[in-house]
């Protein structure tokens, strides 16, 4: 039946053809000669189509890239010459509608009924040139029909076509389906002839966009407004933070959407909003993309200096760190920032990527942790690189966290360098994940020596404020800085597990983690006790024992004056007893080597466990302990190194107070 394409030539495509192939043959329509570019491209498909004994061409090129855009390019310069190409395009899901046999079947005759479409066309348009052409999009999917070791039955049956260039014939795939599907066929590699397309420059890619905004207002009642720089800004935009996809489809996406959403805004409030950086900010949010960063330099500064205690020159180098981030030039490549924070354990380094992922996506557990020790294997690399690729392309909204990165395997340390150095990773389906819209934190806890002899001669442990940052102590660990290196470069003796220049050097900054001074394990002591006991007063919060609710009562905090009478020293001014013997008495010879997680011990096995054991007797014996009715005072033992010499043991002690008993003596609260 006669279809009307332009006006020259009509094609005729009988009716018995078309139902043969279950109507998946149809017109492919001249483009709208936006294409721009790839002149020489479509002279080499020109040649090929012209070809008489081997009229085959696959165009290669990565989805999006513009590989249909060539053909109806080709036809829209070919439509008012005195040969017009007309294209017939195969939809091979619609072939694939019909029995497997038939399918094959009708591959074997393609290229045979061309022909007789071609005739039909000839008799119905007498004595008018016209070069009729078939296009088989995403050709690799003739694969799928009965698919055999080396190439398909389907696949087979077009290939003896091809062989005897019955007829001029163009097919597109990407280059890896092409190579992994079809050119494992050397006889059908032959028959094709390779069209490559690379994907176009940016300025190219703005070229094109402004001949498609020309084109939507030349159709459209409104089309926005946008300057050649908020353009020049787009085309930016989308080729640092959209790397899954190429260029010009990736840019006409988003164009595209922000005209959909001035659009709208202007069908239903009649108000006309030109395509700016807003815009940008909100259309590139709603596909997962913080084309800004998601918070202010000063919150996430803030964040960690509230939660990070007894770091002042790590706390420093991180805040500058962020300054840079947010008010530096920077390649938009790569994530906000990359750095390896260095030092023992429980010094503050997974506090510190808690409060970034607070401070930047509003919550502490916003992480990926990637944990070394899960990945001692060569073979491992693969998977963590997956890991990292498929969990960014659910959520690009957390900081990527490579925890104790020394216990990976070298080989897998080295898989990551491509995303420290470009921002990329590649997920489970081999497709490139960007990663510059996230932080990422590296921690390791070698060095353990050379933190422990510089702190020491930094007389950290002295300082009435540990918290104080100086110049004297950047400049002192500065001039120290290359003996940090050798020693990570190093590792630990006998265990291989330094890391490579190469790898370290990926890293904008190394922060250092110093062990923590006895006042700020001190200040974490009484920091955890106080969120035990706001714990602990939530009714439900012990769900055996429904809704009671228990109350503690810690000692109070003493004054410099106070501490200066029991310890001559005023450093722990502002502290308590309790937790100050925990620090100083408790875990003086753990500190070290586990930090402020050294607490959490003492906390666990010396007050927890005495308290979950008043409890246990009090319900036993048919007793309450719900704040109603008394409360858990808990102090030291008298045994501390600050009260009346003694013999005995520095120890928490833990005893339950009737509200009578708690009357009739003053308690701290």
């Amino acid at each position: 039946m006669p279809a009307a394409l332009d006006e020259t030539v009509h094609l005729v495509l009988p009716e018995e053809i078309s139902e043969k192939y279950n109507h998946a043959l149809s017109y492919v329509p001249p483009g709208k000669g936006t294409v721009v570019g790839n002149k020489d491209k479509l002279e080499m498909l020109e040649d090929i189509m012209y070809n008489p004994g081997n009229p085959s061409a696959v165009l290669l090129g990565e989805a999006g890239i513009g590989k249909t855009a060539l053909v109806e390019q080709l036809i829209f310069l070919h439509q008012k010459t005195s040969e017009p190409f007309i294209v017939v395009r195969l939809g091979i899901e619609i072939l694939g509608g019909l029995p497997l046999n038939t399918v094959i079947s009708r591959m074997s005759t393609l290229l045979t009924d061309m022909r007789r479409i071609r005739k039909a066309t000839a008799e119905g348009n007498p004595g008018k040139k016209f070069k009729l052409i078939l296009f088989i999009d995403e050709v690799h999917k003739l694969n799928d029909y009965g698919k055999g070791v080396r190439s398909s039955a389907a696949l087979n049956a077009l290939k003896e076509g091809l062989g005897r260039g019955v007829f001029p014939i163009i097919t597109a795939t990407t280059s890896k389906e092409y190579f992994e599907n079809l050119a494992i066929d050397d006889a059908i590699d032959r028959r094709f002839n390779q069209v490559i397309l690379d994907p176009p420059t940016l300025d190219t890619t703005r070229i094109i966009l402004k001949r498609r905004l020309k084109y939507h207002k030349s159709r459209e009642d409104y089309v926005p407004e946008i300057s050649d720089k908020t353009l020049d800004e787009l085309v930016h935009l989308t080729d640092v933070y959209v790397r899954n996809q190429v260029n010009p489809a990736k840019s006409i996406k988003i164009l595209d959407a922000c005209i959909g959403h001035t659009s709208r805004v202007f069908a239903q409030s009649g108000k006309k909003l030109d395509i700016n950086h807003k815009t940008f900010q909100y259309i590139f949010l709603q596909n997962g993309y913080n084309i800004d960063p998601p918070s202010s330099a000063k919150t996430v500064r803030d964040e960690i200096h509230r939660r990070v205690k007894g770091q002042p020159l790590g706390v420093r180098l991180i805040s500058d760190a962020i300054n840079n981030a947010f008010f530096a030039p920077r390649d938009r490549k790569k994530p906000l920032f990359v750095a390896l924070l260095a030092g023992t354990t429980g010094t503050g380094k997974t506090e510190t990527a808690k409060a970034v992922a607070k401070a930047l996506y509003g919550r502490d557990d916003a992480i990926l942790t990637i944990n070394g020790g899960d990945y001692p294997t060569a073979e491992d690399a693969p998977l963590v690189q997956k890991t990292i690729g498929d969990d960014m392309a659910a959520n690009k909204q957390k900081v990527i966290l490579l925890d104790e990165f020394e216990k990976s395997h070298k080989t897998v340390q080295f898989s990551l360098m491509r995303m420290l150095d470009e921002g990329i990773v590649r997920d489970s389906h081999g497709v490139d994940r960007s990663i510059n819209n996230t932080v990422v934190i590296a921690t390791t806890n070698l060095g353990a020596k050379f933190f422990n002899d510089l702190g020491k001669n930094l007389n950290l442990d002295r300082n009435e404020n540990p918290d104080a940052y100086s110049d004297a102590l950047y400049n002192e660990f500065l001039s120290k800085k290359q003996d940090l290196i050798q020693a990570l470069i190093n590792g630990d003796e006998g265990q291989n597990n330094g890391i490579k220049p190469e790898i370290l050097q990926r890293f904008q900054d190394i922060i250092p983690y110093f062990p923590l001074p006895k006042t700020i394990m001190a200040m974490i002591a009484r920091i955890k006790i106080q969120n035990l006991k706001k714990q602990w007063a939530v009714p439900g919060t012990i769900y055996s024992l429904g809704d009671v609710r228990i109350n503690l009562l810690v000692p109070a905090v003493l004054n410099a004056d106070q501490w200066q009478d029991l310890t001559e020293n005023k450093k722990y001014a502002g502290l308590d007893p309790l937790s100050v013997m925990i620090a100083e008495d408790m875990i003086n010879a753990k500190a070290d080597q586990e930090g402020a997680r050294a607490i959490d011990k003492v906390l666990s096995t010396k007050l927890i466990s005495k308290i979950t054991q008043q409890i246990s007797d009090r319900i036993e014996a048919g007793l309450s302990v719900d704040a109603s009715v008394g409360a858990f005072v808990v102090g030291t033992n008298g045994h501390a190194f600050f009260e009346k010499p003694s013999t005995g043991k520095p120890d928490i002690a833990v005893t339950f107070r009737t509200i009578d008993e708690l009357n009739q003596k003053s308690f701290a609260s």
